[in-house]
């Protein structure tokens, strides 16, 4: 039987009872459960981490011994993430939102680390003793100490080394605010890795739910967020496969595939929008003067490749903005200082030093640009289709 300990990530010390605890009380700077090292708590034999806080708050707490975790990893920027190992080699994933809506858990929203396979330049699958990993910022980092030539999402191959000449990577980041991996080379160059939101959903099937925008409060399914956008999030397990306003259904999943996690609803004098969001993409249903909803998506510029980074270089994204939509534009208001703006790994913007930052940008669904709005001017930025439905960056104009 394991011995329960509290974790608090404010001070990055354990807690436990009995004699130990008369031990802690008179030595706080010691840890005697477990050991901490960059960032990662591992408990020691006979011990099992039960309860995770945050000075006062709670972050998570484990429903009986059998979910007990041994690792914890705390992100180094600002805590904003805990990654737990459970017993069963299960990770499950905790963000503090800037929004004050406190700590949550997201491993639903994430790639499922204990899914993620390594293969060395024979084949063999390299276990986890053989491996490190850490957390920095929002990402989960885990660190290639050999050859690795082959990468399997559950049992699906996700990535595979070209031949024996191409370069090796040094490290994969698992990206814990998208479903996608990163393989740091050593000259610093990322290579991004893709996940197919199919696989996701074959190894972890999500349970159907309808929901209702009507009503606008938490439910056992849904999670529901105010003040300005109405924000609806599923719950672990499960993907919103319908929506509803005022009794008529305006967009349904044709599959499990298009199971949606998030979705935005805003109004705005007689505009009305929707935003869809299934981990991968963004579908966009407007409505402002007709009677009937109209699809968006292939004018709204592919909003799921908007990147948009504060004065830390912590990237946020639309879901911590003020989302709404005036008549044939789509308007991004931020709330925090926004110093950079990409388009997928294309910097379209970047604040230059002194310069104003940009209050919102607005998308026009009609005219293929994309404004910046400052208090002392705008930017314009125009874009053209490429002939495969994407949208790609043709020129600058400054009005700054």
């Amino acid at each position: 039987m394991l011995k329960p300990l509290d974790l608090d990530i404010l001070t990055l010390k354990s807690k436990s009872t009995g004699l130990k605890r008369l031990f802690e009380l008179f030595l706080p700077f010691f840890d005697f459960n477990g050991v901490l090292e960059n960032g990662k708590y591992t408990s020691k034999e006979g011990y099992g981490i039960s309860k995770i806080i945050d000075g006062t708050e709670d972050v998570w707490t484990a429903r009986d011994e059998s979910e007990y975790a041994t690792k914890a990893f705390i992100s180094s920027s600002y805590k904003k993430y805990v990654v737990i190992k459970l017993l069963n080699g299960d990770y499950e994933v905790f963000h503090n939102s800037r929004n004050g809506h406190g700590w949550r858990e997201i491993t639903e929203d994430c790639l499922y680390i204990s899914k993620i396979r390594l293969f060395d330049e024979s084949g063999n699958e390299v276990t986890e003793p053989e491996l490190s990993y850490s957390l920095i910022s929002s990402d989960f980092i885990i660190n290639l100490n050999f050859k690795c030539s082959k990468i399997k999402y559950g049992t699906h191959t996700v990535w595979k080394l070209a031949n024996s000449h191409d370069e090796l990577p040094q490290a994969l980041l698992v990206s814990l605010k998208y479903q996608h991996m990163s393989l740091l080379l050593k000259n610093c160059k990322k290579v991004v890795v893709f996940i197919n939101y199919n696989i996701v959903k074959n190894v972890l099937q999500l349970k159907p739910v309808e929901v209702d925008g009507d009503i606008e409060m938490t439910t056992e399914n849904i999670v529901y967020r105010e003040p300005f956008n109405k924000i609806y999030e599923a719950n672990r397990g499960l993907g919103i496969c319908s929506f509803k306003l005022n009794n008529e259904v305006v967009w349904k999943a044709k599959d499990t595939s298009e199971y949606a996690v998030k979705i935005i609803y805003s109004e705005y004098l007689t505009s009305k929008i929707l935003l869809i969001y299934n981990n991968i993409d963004y579908t966009v249903l407007s409505k402002s003067f007709s009677e009937t909803w109209q699809d968006a998506t292939v004018h709204s510029r592919d909003l799921s490749k908007l990147r948009f980074f504060d004065d830390k270089k912590n990237q946020f994204d639309i879901f911590d903005t003020f989302f709404y939509s005036d008549e044939s534009k789509i308007v991004i208001y931020f709330y925090c200082n926004c110093s950079q703006i990409n388009y997928g790994d294309k910097v379209i913007w970047k604040r230059k030093m002194f310069q104003k930052y940009p209050l919102d940008i607005s998308i026009d669904l009609m005219d293929n640009i994309v404004d910046f709005h400052f208090k002392n001017g705008i930017n314009k930025y125009y874009f053209t289709d490429d002939g495969l439905g994407r949208f790609v960056l043709d020129k600058t104009e400054s009005r700054c």
